[in-house]
C-alpha cells in the first residue's frame, strides 16, 4: 500500500501536467480536500483549490446530483463558466464524463 503522503505528492504532480481535470462531485471533494457538496459556489471553491494544486482548468460535473438539470461548471485563471443541461434519464451513464471532454478543451482556454 502507499501511505497519504504519497498520494499526495502523487496527485500533485499529476495535475500539474493537466490542461484539464474534470471530476465528479466525489472526486471534487477528495482532490480539493473539502466536503463534498452540490452548491454552485463552493463548488467554484473546490475548483480553485485544485487549480492552486497545478491544473490548468478544471471542469466539475455534476451529473450525479438531484434534480431535473445538471449543472456544469468550468473554472480556470481567467474565470468560471456554467453549463446546463437537461437531465436524460438512461441506465447507459458510463463513460459521459469523458464524452464532453474533448468539446470543451478548447473552451477552457478561454474562460
Amino acid at each position: 500500500m502507499i501511505d497519504d503522503a504519497a498520494i499526495a505528492a502523487l496527485v500533485s504532480a499529476m495535475l500539474q501536467r493537466c490542461l484539464c481535470v474534470t471530476p465528479n462531485l466525489a472526486k471534487a471533494s477528495v482532490l480539493s480536500g473539502r466536503a463534498s457538496t452540490t452548491n454552485e459556489a463552493e463548488m467554484v471553491q473546490q475548483a480553485r483549490i485544485i487549480l492552486g494544486r497545478g491544473a490548468r482548468s478544471v471542469l466539475i460535473k455534476s451529473g450525479h446530483r438531484d434534480g431535473d438539470e445538471c449543472v456544469d461548471l468550468l473554472v480556470s485563471e481567467q474565470g468560471a463558466k456554467r453549463y446546463t443541461a437537461r437531465r436524460i434519464e438512461t441506465r447507459n451513464l458510463h463513460g459521459t464524463g469523458a464524452r464532453c471532454r474533448r468539446p470543451l478543451l478548447p473552451e477552457s482556454r478561454r474562460v
